[in-house]
This record gives structure tokens, C-alpha cells and sequence, in this order.
């Protein structure tokens, strides 16, 4: 017998991951949702293609934990597909499916790092996960050139001589602050820090804005080479923030 909608109108209307399982008490799928309940509705909505229809038919048993943590809910249903294999999950849906945002802690001039593992939290502030890849890759390119701040693979000290530095692309087409090359204003340096966490974590809206008006300066000094860079930067960075 198919699992009742009484019975999934009974799981709780919150964050966190979710167990299916069939008969034997098999895990035959597992999701991450910001709803519970709602999600685990939407897979017993019979109008669905075939393969949530078999989610539907086969689901006998749920399980759940609750997780308010983006990140650690992330974690949470990798781990746990990545234990059960999940016949019903699609496939690549495991750490290939997301991705994060790392910003180092405890350097001078943070560097933003995009990993689709999780890494050390006592190392790096995390923000994600992220499941519109594209978007993710296309958007973080941007906001990073835009805001001027490091994407280096290891630590920058100013002065330091080698191949990071010598083949950094951004640096030698100045699209960065190089704190590795001039002193920089760390003040300036952590409030562009800040500028890119809240819109990632989509806090507010002041770089869409920012970005705007510098498009709007460009045209009214007939600067119509950048203010076309800049409305395409723009297009990206509103298509990821939707």
C-alpha cells in the first residue's frame, strides 16, 4: 500500500533532509529541503513524470533530520548518499551537485575559493550550497573581478616573487586589487570582502545597485565600451540572483 498523504501531512514544515525507503526499509532516495513537508508532498503528486511517480509507488517509510544549516544539511544528505546509494537519486546527485564558496579565514586579504567539497569551517567561512552550477561559476567570476579581490590558490604577501604571482592573469590585466604587488587598504579590502558575502548570501542588494550606477556613469561620460562590460556582468549577476 502506497504511503497516505495524511501520513506525509504529518512531517514537519522545516529545514533539513529527508529518507525515503521501500518496504524492506531500504533508503531509496534522500534530498535536502528548506521544507520538509512540502517537498516529500510534491514527489506524491501522481500528475508527475514517471520517475517521481515511482518514488511515490515505491516509498513506504520516511525518515528525517532536521537542520536549520544550509551548509551542514549540504553535508548532511552527501553523506548520506553517498552510505546508502539511493537507487532513486538522479544520477550525479552527489558532490557533484554543488557547489561552494570558501573565503579564508585568518589572512590579511581573504581569497574567495570555489570547491564542491566542504572544507575545514575552522579555516574557511562557507556560504552554499549552490545547485545552479553555470550561474554559481559564471557569477562568482564576476563579483570577484568586479569587487577587485584575490581568487589565488595559495596566500599573497605583498612583494613575494613567485609562479602564482608571475602567472596571475587577473593581476597583470589589473583586475584586482594586487595586494601582492602594491600595498592596499586592508579596510577597503574586508568591506569588498563583506560586499560579496552579503550578495551571495543575498542579504541585500547594494553591489547589483553599485554595479548599476557605475553602467548609468559610464554612459553619461559617453564611456560606451565599459558600460557594455559592465551590462554584461550585470546580466549574469541578476540571472543568478533570481
Amino acid at each position: 500500500m502506497e504511503l497516505s498523504v495524511d501520513q506525509v501531512t504529518s512531517l514537519p514544515m522545516e529545514s533539513g533532509v529527508f529518507l525515503l525507503k521501500d518496504s524492506d526499509r531500504i533508503v531509496i532516495f534522500v534530498e535536502k529541503a528548506n521544507k520538509i513537508q512540502s517537498r516529500v508532498l510534491s514527489y506524491f503528486d501522481k500528475s508527475r513524470k514517471a520517475r517521481l511517480g515511482l518514488i511515490r509507488i515505491k516509498t513506504r517509510f520516511i525518515e528525517y533530520i532536521l537542520e536549520s544549516d544550509n551548509v551542514l544539511a549540504a553535508e548532511i544528505e552527501l553523506t548520506l548518499i553517498k552510505k546508502h546509494h539511493p537507487t532513486l537519486n538522479r544520477r550525479g546527485h552527489d558532490e557533484k551537485k554543488y557547489r561552494f564558496i570558501h573565503i579564508t579565514k585568518n589572512e590579511r586579504f581573504p581569497r574567495i575559493i570555489v570547491k564542491k567539497k566542504i572544507l575545514d569551517a575552522n579555516e574557511y567561512t562557507i556560504i552554499g550550497p549552490f545547485r545552479k552550477l553555470s550561474y554559481i561559476k559564471k557569477a562568482v567570476i564576476t563579483i570577484v573581478n568586479h569587487l577587485e579581490v584575490a581568487d589565488c590558490s595559495k596566500e599573497i604577501f605583498l612583494g613575494e616573487q613567485n609562479s602564482v604571482v608571475a602567472q596571475c592573469i587577473r593581476r597583470k590585466t589589473l583586475q584586482c586589487l594586487r595586494p601582492c604587488v602594491v600595498p592596499v587598504n586592508i579596510a577597503l579590502y574586508q568591506d569588498r570582502i563583506i560586499q560579496l558575502v552579503n550578495f551571495f548570501e543575498k542579504t541585500d542588494g547594494d553591489l547589483v545597485e553599485d554595479m548599476e550606477q557605475k553602467m548609468n556613469d559610464a554612459v553619461q561620460t559617453q564611456d560606451f565600451e565599459n558600460a557594455a562590460l559592465i551590462r554584461d556582468k550585470l546580466k549574469i549577476v541578476k540571472r543568478f540572483s533570481k
